[in-house]
């Protein structure tokens, strides 16, 4: 299993005993965690946790796709292991979560289970398995799943379950974004790979929704500051993903976010990187 924390050592800590809690008998855990330069005492919280098998450090400008690339290669280079397991630490597991993981995992071998997660307040789905809207290539819909293991397009990164065989064939998670893509990223190339991506029928969990879109903000300096923030729409990783997975038409779509975020037109599918 591999983690990305940064500065939220209490949210970690909670993260962390609700994985104790529903860990199944069977499975041997290696977690490695990558703290990314917190300056609170999240790097403590996961270095005394028994669960943790090794902590990385990160400078604080690492973010997700660089600290969850740097945790992979830690685990597949040092540590013999059949599956890996991608988590996030702001997730609570419902009780018997994991044992259905466990269940579907042996039912399905060869494939990439993705977790469902809910709004805590709401049980609105937040987070899962999404599907292609149209030829936009950042246009995605989250799938309300109808029955087991249905197949999605791309994934959050929020709880994946990845064979290891599966990942011989995919490589590594792209570390080169500067926070988000990296996870859909990886979707296309499992794709390419004829990997199944399998979503989870049951929600693992509750996850809070982060704001995701330009139009989630009020005033135009919020909008513009939120693109060009890692956790929004970065330039650098948003032409790195199109040069690789976009259209012909690809530059246009460098420009709609900017254009959309002046005039706060809102998306009629909102997508989370």
């Amino acid at each position: 299993m591999i983690v990305a924390c940064h500065n939220r050592a209490q949210v970690t800590y909670k993260w962390l005993n609700s994985l104790s809690q529903n860990l199944p008998a069977n499975w041997e855990l290696t977690l490695i965690a990558t703290d990314d330069g917190s300056n609170d005492n999240t790097y403590e919280v996961l270095n005394s946790s028994k669960l943790v098998t090794q902590v990385e450090r990160g400078n604080g400008s690492w973010y997700w796709a660089k600290s969850m690339s740097h945790a992979e290669k830690i685990l597949i280079e040092n540590y013999k292991i059949d599956y890996i397991i991608w988590a996030n630490d702001d997730t609570i597991y419902f009780k018997d979560s994991l044992r259905y993981v466990d269940k579907s995992r042996v039912d399905n071998p060869d494939a990439i289970l993705v977790g469902q997660f809910i709004e805590p307040a709401s049980n609105q789905l937040s987070y899962g398995g999404m599907k292609k809207i149209g030829r936009h290539p950042f246009r995605y819909k989250l799938i309300e799943t109808t029955y087991e293991f249905q197949e999605c397009d791309v994934f959050n990164g929020n709880f994946v379950l990845i064979p290891v065989s599966a990942q011989r064939k995919i490589g590594g998670i792209d570390g080169k974004y500067q926070h988000g893509y990296a996870d859909f990223d990886y979707s296309i190339r499992a794709e390419r790979k004829n990997i199944r991506k399998i979503i989870l029928h049951k929600s693992l969990g509750t996850c809070s929704k982060n704001l995701v879109d330009p139009s989630d903000f009020l005033t135009l300096k919020d909008r513009i500051n939120f693109l060009r923030g890692r956790k929004g729409m970065p330039l650098r990783s948003h032409i790195r993903y199109l040069r690789k997975y976009g259209p012909i038409e690809s530059p246009i779509y460098v420009l709609v976010p900017y254009v959309r975020a002046i005039f706060n037109i809102k998306p009629r599918h909102k997508i989370d990187y």
